[in-house]
């Protein structure tokens, strides 16, 4: 009995502590952040521009995006993850495809989320997607 309380107690000191520290936002690097402007700013122009040349400004930015296979990349959508990007699942799944180099970064980005433009209601969280690359999951 005494040993569930003791746990009880470490773990609402725990989530007393996460509550009462304030989260930093995490630095992206250069690169990643001119991925993370070019996606966002094309989204952004699409809420006010609902023609096709502006979905299609959109479309390109994710495009560009999913097909770089680089670092700065997978940092960029790690940034991206969680927050809404349209009818962009396939940055999910590309996450997920990815597979565990992306978990470090989804990681880092829960902690201390980048301060970024975007609203930030997705069908995914980070943790979730996390989940997703842990269990093997993958969007074929």
């Amino acid at each position: 009995m005494q040993g569930r309380i003791r746990g009880a107690t470490m773990l609402m000191l725990a989530a007393f502590a996460m509550h009462a520290t304030p989260a930093r936002s995490a630095a992206l690097s250069a690169a990643a952040q001119s991925h993370v402007t070019q996606v966002s700013e094309a989204l952004r122009a699409l809420q006010s521009d609902r023609s096709h040349a502006a979905q299609s400004r959109a479309n390109r930015a994710i495009e560009v995006l999913l097909k770089d296979r680089s670092p700065a990349a997978d940092e960029a959508m790690a940034a991206l993850a969680g927050h809404y990007l349209g009818e962009a699942a396939e940055v999910e799944c590309e996450i997920a495809a990815r597979g565990e180099r992306m978990i470090p970064l989804l990681e880092r980005f829960d902690r201390a989320p980048p301060p970024l433009p975007l609203g930030a209601s997705t069908v995914h969280s980070r943790a979730e997607l996390i989940q997703w690359i842990q269990a093997g999951v993958r969007c074929d």
